[in-house]
């Protein structure tokens, strides 16, 4: 009895941080419903057929580091292990990423809320964090479970450490670590925390780091086999190029401020004028909405932060902690930086650091006097509708809906040609029209994963696939696809 009168007297004290996430949680789910719909394509073949285990030396093996693609086993083999178990069930799929988002966010707020001790300030991170737009592009592809899980991993290991539960934080680390290799550079982030909070460092801190640092180059060391093999594909190759890496900079940070993933196909590159397709886009309503919520939400974002760096009396503080968080933004994207492969899926982790600069100009307006504090409340107001707009257009300008349309379309046609198939070995998908980009057959390769489909669509069959942009002629015995007839 004395237990459950705690458990209600601490719902009591915490009914409006409750509230405030039964909030954020309906809002994510009611606006990101489709993502509930959206079909396995392109490495989701490939994971749902190496994430099968008979027996338990099959599934020890997940953890195995002698692979030739990215070593990131529990978002990728375990994870799609319990997906297979379920019969490839996507709604378990998609709400497994949900709720490992979720359960990221109520330890962002609790870090925020040990660090600030300020419930506002927390709630404020937590709001401009949690509908970023840009998460579209983690919860909707079943693949991208990678980056939920390095956030939410990350946002544990980060609370354990503050708490001082070192063995639990470097648990959490660990498994950040086998989710994806850029958790590595967890041990900075505590370090700017004690230097930049704690202003303290001592025997204790330093043998802590050290522990972290060791763990990093030991997963590091492990993670080189099979980072190499992936290091030969073109996209991923590291270019140690000015141009490039000045250009793929300022493109994440302007994504995570809110400009469009597909204006960089507009602006090809920041040292050059927008193309004239670029104010076609203005056609489109929803684009248009969104465009013209943006330029509002900064032209009050803007001069309020300069208000409030004027205004304030710790000046040199505000400034180094803007550019320490600036710091730790780019630290987090700095691996993908020297690469062509430019995907906005990346900014996981560090959309929590610009989400934290909106938080803390936004609290300083809330503080102050009634003008100011309405201030706040229409930027969050102003964020929140451009978020909206943003993640509506990003559904589809992130290709998911149309992806998971050809998906569906590909289930009927296999269903309705079922026998026919049956009786060939060799599956040939032949572009529409010579010459096709768009819907054409390297577009599909893509799509189903090249060859890793089969093991979803014809289970225990030994089909060859062969694409019409890679061989010209059609072999005998085949089954011909035309790829229209797809899309």
């Amino acid at each position: 009895m004395k237990k459950i009168n705690l458990l209600f007297e601490n719902i009591r004290e915490n009914r409006i941080t409750i509230l405030f996430f039964v909030f954020i949680f309906t809002y994510l789910i009611i606006i990101m419903r489709n993502a509930f719909k959206i079909e396995f394509f392109l490495d989701d073949y490939f994971f749902l057929k190496v994430g099968k285990a008979s027996d338990l030396a099959d599934f020890l093996n997940f953890f195995s580091p002698y692979k030739d693609y990215f070593y990131r086993p529990i978002p990728t083999e375990i994870f799609y292990y319990f997906i297979n178990l379920t019969n490839r069930n996507l709604l378990f799929a998609h709400s497994v990423m949900f709720i490992t988002y979720f359960i990221g966010l109520i330890f962002l707020y609790k870090s925020s809320f040990f660090i600030s001790k300020n419930k506002i300030f927390s709630y404020f991170l937590v709001f401009f964090y949690s509908i970023n737009f840009t998460h579209v592009f983690q919860l909707y592809q079943v693949a991208t479970y990678i980056e939920i899980c390095l956030f939410t991993f990350l946002s544990i290991a980060f609370y354990a450490y503050l708490k001082k539960r070192i063995l639990l934080s470097i648990l959490f680390f660990v498994f950040a670590l086998m989710s994806k290799e850029s958790a590595a550079l967890f041990p900075i982030l505590i370090i700017f925390y004690q230097v930049f909070f704690i202003k303290k460092i001592d025997k204790s801190f330093i043998l802590k780091i050290i522990i972290f640092m060791i763990i990093s180059a030991i997963v590091v060391l492990i993670f080189k086999h099979a980072t190499s093999q992936v290091m030969m594909i073109d996209t991923y190759k590291i270019i140690l190029d000015p141009k490039l890496i000045i250009n793929n900079s300022v493109w994440y940070l302007l994504w995570s401020l809110g400009v469009p993933n597909f204006i960089p196909n507009y602006v090809q590159s920041i040292f050059f004028q927008p193309t004239m397709d670029f104010w076609k886009l203005f056609n489109s309503n929803d684009i248009k909405l969104f465009i013209y919520s943006f330029i509002i939400f900064y032209a009050v974002f803007i001069p309020s932060f300069f208000i409030t760096f004027i205004e304030t009396n710790k000046k040199i503080k505000y400034l180094i902690l803007i550019l320490g968080l600036i710091f730790i933004f780019y630290l987090f994207i700095s691996p993908t930086v020297p690469t062509i492969h430019r995907w906005m899926v990346r900014l996981t982790v560090p959309v929590v650091f610009t989400s934290a600069i909106y938080a803390f100009v936004t609290y300083i307006l809330y503080s102050k006097e009634k003008f100011y504090r309405f201030i706040s409340f229409v930027l969050i107001f102003l964020y929140f509708i451009m978020s909206t707009f943003g993640i509506m257009i990003h559904e589809s300008s992130g290709l998911f809906l149309l992806n998971t349309r050809t998906i569906n379309n590909f289930k009927s046609f296999i269903q309705a040609n079922q026998e026919d198939l049956a009786k060939f070995d060799t599956i040939y998908f032949v572009d529409s029209q010579p010459g096709d980009t768009f819907g054409g057959s390297e577009e599909l390769k893509n799509m189903l994963g090249s060859e890793y489909f089969t093991d979803t669509f014809f289970p225990g069959e030994n089909k060859k696939i062969i694409y019409g942009h890679e061989q010209n002629m059609i072999p005998e015995g085949s089954f011909v696809i035309y790829s229209g007839d797809i899309y």
